[in-house]
């Protein structure tokens, strides 16, 4: 087959040397720009579009805003000049192109108060701001400054700004995250203080990070009692605890925006002046307290409580860490809407706790919803299959243009004891068009029956199965605003309970899969738990939520067994006992290559599986590749993955291709720095998510760096992880639909992506402390941590995860084979590649990781190989545990070595099938004087036939030889140019573009020769005259030895007997002919008619044949024409006065044409010139008299010299100047006198007659 080799080889073709094998055409992937600087540009107005759309209004009252433009606004907050763009860690994105604060709103066209804001750069004056953040790996903190400018820092010289810059007062309060700490629960300036941070009211170091400092308050009120209008900015990717935005009279409007990334502040700027009207919704519920919700008595190390999150065993500490998620599924509005509606004073109690519902946003504008089907009386029949589809009419009722967001909701029934529901949860939404007012748009939102499954992993409700299930009874389908105001509803009802025993992918049977974790078991066939009670029995529930309610722990749930302890230390070794009745088991050795093969020896290359997917169909190619492999090969593949894929040297021969792995969820490397996922999602807008995945992809195609470690599918458990600015939201089926949408963008430009951190990673603290062991109840697992990974698998595409620090349950989730082959590669049907996160050993165990399917570790650390080659060669002497361990050792070797080559194969990394490597091209020589052309395009080596475009230029800092050029579609041409500079060697760089995107660079050499014949080819021949033409060759001044001492002259591709075929008029001949060639190098003739004549003359030497063309013009002799003459007039020249200016004209006014230049020898006193239509002028200090000649020139006469004197004299007394008589000339010659000075005297006149040539 075309395109396909058997081995890597050196292939010379066509003057091209590759070091690279021919790749069949792979899967396409294409560029939307023509450029990186233009993807970077449309990168920066996305993100301000996303931010426009994922800032939110949280109130405005007595029209607060929009302010209008141009108003004098004063910023306030020491964090105005050091916003927080994001988080820090390896989601930071980059720093580059930050548009800061006062930069947005002067672009907005505001004019603000430049006193307050050089008062807060100005440390000494205002502070010195909030610390650095801490480091990825820093120890759980205490308390964490805000860095806030106490109000007696306020002097009276600020405030006398304040009158000028009054429309409007906009105070900015900011908080950090990050990835390596979660963030303080208390205020205290160490853990044996009780001193609180600077900023925090005496006594209230009990205070935590997200509540509203003392400072922060102060300023508040000092911003009121100065301004009539005041705009709060919230500034955090974590939840802040907001009551006082409702309470405080004081804030006038509020707008919260997360993380704007490197330009989303832009955006802000043009919601304050009305350019944009805000429309995102909140991605998690405002709860009043953060101390009463639920997951406050389990997170991070329990430092808010008294007795942390460390395992005991016999009284004694032991290096493990924990955490119980004993809320459940009853996380963030989950939790809030539900408990409402089973209080006795539903709404009264959720005032007291809610402060702003999940979903939640204002617009400058008003909108009304007409629901198709609302209100139904009678419920609609509800099947295992049926599909739901709301339509809802949306007009903009208001004055200025809007979008709205369209939430829909689900009640499922709930039966008390029964399977665990919450009272609301999201199904789906919609975000309209942008709405000029008074026009509509009707949005659909759909949802099927099984979306609204509940997983029942007890049988709670007795039927016998522990699966997705529905229960029978009456579901209400909400459309909603938020998580709490129903717009209407449409009934369903469910006759009779349904269970989903089957994935709907992959047909693959349901069933529970973490026992040990749900019923703390230390394994799965195990009886023997950690503690006393297990998650499940602690897991809050509807039933009783108060006295269910998550506690702290106490000693006695942290104390466990040493036998416990003692199962956390994972051995595979090769006495089998880690393999033994496991499902990841095999007995039956891969026949992997002994010894390395060679070149030759390879049947199969990588590039033939470009855009081969691992089906039943390429099974067996997929095999025989892997084949070829050693067991030194395989691990290299799995171990040498640091932010890469493939390329390893060991690899090189079967041409494994290398791409490059960046983070992370903020932007793609170095490229555009996004706005945090949590401002992503709450633009509620899937298109928008659709766009930056696909903008990461065209980023991704131009670096070509095929993997994506992003994004982040995490959820908000609790508002103190350190890593929500990378995770979406609390919401799984939010966090889902964008993170898919996201994944789906990147996919469709052939990026892996590597949705992380898969999973349960929702925390930071201990994370790398021999994974926090994390525990939960299988439903909440299934329904709230895993959902949003399932939907970007299944609907986003995603070929990647990145496994995850934490344990779940006792396990490493990089170890699970639970989680990474039973669930995610055989229910959800997952084809790809699973990396770790950070190699950091330990806990971490590569043998454990490739049993379980996780493929790669991110660092160097390769699975066992010691010791294996020998047990491989007595393999059939071993005992059957022995033999077990072998053999699953070099299977999950193989099989994780196979997704990774699988995913890299379906990938951008393969260039669209176009070569790799080094290609270098000798032209052959070329010739000074003679026509040369080299078509690189039909000389390209196979392969780049692949493109469906190619272009041409020359690379950066390359030159062709002079006179040669390139044309955009690969054609080197034109006639090299004689001389010393241009003979010689030349290399040159050609970049060759194949697809508009994929660059390869070709290194060419050219040797250009002096000219084979460098006299001239286009001569004059006049009637009557004889022309002789001397066909002897010169090359670099020197002749050439020529073959036989012969020429011939032929018509090109014909030769004549005499050596011309009736292209050459008959008075041109050769001298003496014998055997076609002249002995002479004579071409001579006497021309007896006008004309133009070409023709070329072949002339063969020991260099080459070469044709070299001829043109002859014949031209009639030209009559004599009389001689004619014209004057030179010579003057006396006025005095030049000493460093004053000085002008004169020793031109001949009645000649034109004339070119007037100083004789050799020459010279003016220093200072003066003269130009070639005759004038010197200047200024000089030279005194004396200088004697100088004139040379007059003109096209047809001879060349005629004058001799002049010029005088320069110090400046003196102006007298009254005596005017000379001037001399008459001779009347019998044409004479035009034309003296012009300084001084207007007028001198004699000399005549000087000049004969025409």
């Amino acid at each position: 087959m075309k395109g396909l080799i058997k081995k890597m080889t050196m292939i010379v073709l066509s003057g091209f040397l590759l070091a690279v094998a021919v790749p069949v055409a792979a899967q396409k992937f294409y560029t939307d720009f023509t450029s990186y600087e233009d993807v970077l540009d449309a990168g920066y107005k996305l993100n301000e579009e996303i931010a426009s759309e994922g800032f939110v209004l949280l109130k405005n009252e007595n029209e607060s805003l929009p302010l209008v433009k141009n108003s004098k606004i004063s910023a306030f907050g020491k964090n105005t000049v050091n916003p927080v763009y994001g988080g820090s860690g390896s989601g930071s994105g980059s720093t580059k192109n930050r548009v800061d604060f006062y930069t947005a709103l002067r672009n907005a066209g505001f004019d603000v108060n430049k006193v307050l804001e050089n008062f807060y750069l100005n440390n000494g004056a205002s502070g010195s701001g909030r610390p650095a953040s801490p480091g990825m790996f820093t120890s759980v903190l205490s308390g964490f400054a805000t860095g806030e400018t106490p109000i007696d820092k306020y002097t009276s010289s600020v405030e006398s700004s304040y009158s000028v810059f009054n429309d409007a007062a906009v105070i900015m309060i900011s908080r950090i995250g990050g990835e390596g700490y979660d963030l303080p629960v208390n205020s205290r300036k160490n853990w044996t203080s009780t001193e609180p941070v600077e900023g925090v009211a005496e006594g209230a170091h009990e205070n935590h990070y997200l509540q509203l400092t003392k400072y922060e308050e102060d300023l508040i009120k000092y911003v009121d009692s100065k301004f009539e209008n005041v705009i709060l900015i919230i500034n955090s990717s974590n939840t802040m605890e907001l009551g006082f935005v409702q309470d405080m009279p004081e804030i006038d409007s509020a707008i919260w925006i997360g993380g704007p990334g490197a330009n989303g502040l832009n955006a802000l700027g043009k919601i304050l002046n009305g350019e944009v009207n805000p429309s995102g919704r909140l991605t998690d519920i405002h709860a009043r307290d953060f101390k009463k919700d639920p997951t406050w008595f389990n997170f991070a190390k329990n430092t808010q409580n008294t007795e942390g999150n460390q395992y005991v065993v016999d009284g004694k500490t032991q290096p493990y860490y924990y955490v119980d998620y004993e809320e459940g599924i009853y996380l963030g509005y989950k939790y809030y809407e539900t408990r409402a509606v089973e209080e006795e004073n539903s709404e009264t109690w959720y005032n007291e706790n809610v402060v702003y519902p999940f979903g939640y946003g204002l617009s400058y504008t008003n909108f009304t919803w007409e629901i198709e089907g609302a209100g139904n009386e009678t419920p609609i029949a509800l099947t295992a299959d049926t599909e739901i589809a709301v339509k809802v009419k949306v007009t903009n009722n208001g004055s200025v243009a809007g979008k709205e967001v369209v939430q829909l909701y689900y009640t499922a029934p709930y039966t008390n004891g029964g399977i665990e529901k919450a009272h609301v949860v999201l199904g789906a939404f919609e975000k309209t068009k942008l709405l000029k007012p008074g026009q509509s748009q009707t949005v659909e939102l759909k949802l099927t029956a099984r979306d609204m499954a509940s997983y029942d992993y007890t049988d709670a409700n007795n039927n016998g199965k522990t699966t997705w299930e529905l229960d029978n009874g009456e579901y209400g389908i909400k459309v909603m605003k938020n998580s709490h105001e129903v717009v209407g509803e449409i009934k369903y009802n469910l006759a009779t309970t349904v269970a989903y025993e089957n994935d709907e992918v992959t047909n693959e049977v349901i069933k529970n899969r973490f026992d040990d974790v749900s019923f703390d078991v230390i394994t799965p066939e195990s009886t023997t738990s950690r503690n006393s009670k297990s998650i499940s029995e602690r897991s809050l529930s509807r039933a009783d939520f108060a006295g269910t309610f998550p506690t702290m722990p106490t000693l006695e749930d942290r104390t466990v067994t040493d036998e416990f302890i003692k199962s956390l230390n994972v051995v595979v070794d090769n006495k089998g006992l880690y393999d033994k009745n496991q499902p990841w088991a095999t007995t039956v050795l891969p026949n992997q290559a002994k010894t390395q093969l060679t070149k030759e020896q390879i049947a199969i290359h990588f590039s033939e599986l470009a855009g081969v997917r691992y089906t039943d169909e390429n099974k067996e190619k997929w095999e025989a590749f892997m084949d070829q492999f050693t067991i030194d090969q395989l691990a290299a593949m799995i171990g040498n993955t640091t932010y890469a894929l493939g390329g390893n040297a060991l690899l090189a021969d079967l041409g494994v291709v290398r791409t490059e792995n960046l983070d992370g969820p903020s932007g793609f490397g170095s490229g555009v720095n996004f706005a945090a996922e949590i401002v992503i999602a709450s633009t509620f807008n899937k298109e928008l998510a659709y766009k930056m995945g696909q903008h990461i992809g065209n980023e991704a195609l131009w670096t070509n760096a095929g993997g994506w470690y992003a994004p982040g599918m995490n959820i908000h458990r609790s508002p103190f992880s350190g890593r929500n600015f990378e995770y979406y939201s609390e919401d799984a089926v939010l966090s889902g639909l964008i993170g898919a949408a996201t994944t789906k963008g990147a996919t469709d430009k052939g990026v892996i992506v590597y949705i992380k951190h898969f999973a349960l990673n929702d925390q930071e603290t201990d994370r790398t402390n021999n994974g926090v062991l994390t525990y939960a109840n299988e439903q909440a697992i299934r329904e709230l941590y895993l959902r949003p990974f399932e939907m970007s698998v299944k609907d986003g595409e995603a070929h990647g995860v990145m496994s995850s620090f934490n344990s779940i349950g006792s396990t490493w989730a990089g170890g699970s084979y639970a989680l990474l082959t039973e669930i995610l590669r055989d229910e959800w049907g997952f084809e790809g590649v699973v990396v770790t996160d950070m190699w950091m050993g330990g806990h971490m165990k590569t043998d454990q990781m490739v049993r379980a399917g996780n493929d790669l570790t991110l660092g160097s650390t390769k699975p066992t190989t010691a010791g294996l080659k020998d047990l491989i060669e007595k393999f059939d002497e071993l005992t059957a545990d022995e033999k077990t361990y072998v053999a699953t050792q070099v299977f999950a070797m193989r099989k994780s070595a196979r997704n990774a080559l699988v995913a890299l194969a379906n990938s951008l990394g393969m260039q669209n099938g176009i070569p790799s490597g080094s290609i270098s091209v000798k032209l052959q020589k070329a010739n000074a004087g003679l026509p040369f052309n080299y078509d690189i395009k039909s000389n390209l080596p196979e392969g780049f036939d692949a493109a469906e475009i190619i272009e041409y230029k020359i690379s950066d800092g390359g030159k062709l030889p002079q006179g040669l050029t390139l044309t955009a579609d690969g054609k080197i041409s034109g006639t090299p140019l004689a001389g010393s500079e241009n003979t010689g060697v030349h290399t040159f760089s050609i970049d060759i573009i194949a697809d508009g995107y994929i660059t390869r660079k070709a290194s060419f050499e050219i040797e250009v020769d002096g000219a084979i014949y460098n006299r001239d080819t286009k001569l004059v021949a006049i009637i009557g005259q004889e022309l002789e033409i001397n066909l002897a060759p010169v090359l670099n001044s020197t002749k050439v030895e020529l073959e036989n001492s012969k020429f011939s002259g032929s018509v090109p591709g014909r030769w004549g007997a005499a050596g011309w075929d009736g292209k050459v008029p008959s008075w041109l001949k050769f001298g003496p002919i014998s055997n076609n060639f002249t002995s002479d190098n004579i071409l001579k003739g006497t021309p007896t008619e006008i004309g133009v004549y070409e023709f070329e003359v072949r002339i063969q030497t020991t260099l080459g044949t070469f044709d070299v063309p001829f043109t002859v013009e014949v031209k009639a002799a030209e009559p004599e024409k009389p001689i004619e003459r014209f004057t030179f007039v010579k003057i006396d020249l006025p005095t030049v006065t000493k460093d004053a200016n000085f002008s004169a004209s020793v031109a001949v006014a009645s000649e034109t044409g004339v070119t007037y230049t100083l004789k050799d020898g020459s010279q003016l006193p220093q200072g003066l010139v003269l130009s070639a239509s005759g004038t010197i002028s200047g200024k000089t200090s030279v005194l004396g008299n200088k004697e100088f000649t004139v040379i007059a020139s003109k096209d047809g006469f001879e060349d005629v010299e004058a001799t002049f004197t010029i005088v320069v004299e110090e400046q003196k007394v102006p007298e009254t100047p005596v005017i000379p008589e001037p001399v008459k000339p001779n009347m019998t010659l044409p004479i035009v006198l034309s003296v012009i000075s300084l001084v207007g005297v007028i001198g004699v006149a000399v005549l000087v007659v000049l004969k025409k040539k």
